[in-house]
């Protein structure tokens, strides 16, 4: 960390930019021991709703939708095409990617990881750490 804490005038803010959750974890908590600030990056074709709320460290990729009140915890990532829909909730670090769909009122527990074309049914709370594969889809019983 302390070859880290040199950079600190180089730059206003940074972003973890790796697609394993818990290493993205576990570097964040470093870089920010080290004093940096994150930025939360959104690419131009992205929809954001006004009232979705993002954390910091969170990246929302091209063609990606939040919708009215998503919420994105920190360090987050939202692949291309994928979507958080109403009142959607991804927690710390979790990763949406290509494509993936999480319905209205649905958690992507921390450190979760729903992969490409997966989908989380209305209501559904995925636990921390679990991994959705390619084309899944969860819904509730």
């Amino acid at each position: 960390m302390a070859s880290m804490s040199q950079h600190l005038a180089a730059t206003d803010q940074v972003i973890v930019a790796i697609g394993n959750n818990a290493l993205r974890e576990r570097l964040t908590q470093q870089v920010n021991e080290a004093g940096f600030k994150f930025a939360t990056v959104i690419h131009l074709s992205a929809i954001v709703s006004p009232s979705a709320s993002l954390g910091a460290g969170s990246v929302v990729m091209a063609g990606a939708v939040l919708g009215t009140e998503a919420t994105l915890g920190v360090g987050t990532i939202v692949n291309c095409g994928a979507i958080v829909d109403h009142q959607a909730k991804v927690e710390d670090y979790g990763h949406l990617g290509v494509n993936a769909s999480m319905a209205g009122g649905t958690v992507l527990g921390r450190n979760a990881w729903i992969q490409a074309g997966a989908a989380i049914g209305y209501g559904v709370c995925v636990a921390p750490g679990s991994i959705l594969e390619p084309g899944v889809s969860v819904m509730k019983q």
